[in-house]
């Protein structure tokens, strides 16, 4: 599940799924840069050959997490049956406050709040119900998946070819007559 969630640019997630992913993301990204800023500063201090393995560590974290936000945006883009090519102007409204803020700061604050809002139009707007072109919804992938395993749970209890059918209740069901040319005897 981890590989499909954080790796993977396929399939669906649904609010609660993605918001939870998100947060698993990034505390994982925060681990690995901080270990990374932590070997990289102790090598600074004194000069030792934590510095390389500090900086490749910092480095590794900062891929996880632009990795992983991008592929766990692309799957939530999906489940609103938006292609994950959105995902551009998006990543480019968040991203240009660092850009133009020491140029143009009042740009950089206005793209800053339409990135806050495509961010929370994400996290607030459901998912298409049902299957779009991106594949089945996890609703109710996970409810075919609950009838199913129920069904394999009654019959390991009492397999089909031991199953007795129920009396029909009511009255019983008759095929209507049928006319048939008998031949007379003459």
């Amino acid at each position: 599940m981890l590989r499909y969630a954080l790796f993977g640019f396929r399939g669906r997630l649904e609010r609660l799924a993605w918001l939870g992913w998100q947060v698993v993301s990034l505390a994982i990204g925060l681990v690995v840069t901080g270990v990374g800023g932590v070997m990289l500063a102790a090598g600074n201090t004194t000069h030792h050959a934590n510095t390389g393995v500090g900086l490749a560590v910092l480095v590794l974290g900062a891929i996880w997490l632009v990795w992983s936000s991008m592929a766990l945006g692309v799957k939530r883009l999906h489940d609103m049956n938006l292609s994950g090519l959105h995902l551009i102007w998006i990543g480019a409204l968040v991203l240009a406050p660092a850009v133009l803020a020491p140029w143009w700061w009042e740009a950089g604050v206005v793209c800053g709040l339409l990135g806050l809002v495509a961010g929370l139009g994400m996290a607030c707007r459901p998912g298409d119900a049902g299957i779009n072109r991106f594949g089945v919804s996890a609703l109710r992938r996970n409810a075919a998946r609950r009838r199913l395993a129920e069904q394999r749970r009654r019959d390991r209890h009492d397999p089909p070819e031991l199953r007795r059918d129920p009396a029909p209740s009511g009255p019983a069901r008759h095929d209507p007559p049928t006319l048939r040319r008998e031949a007379c005897p003459t």
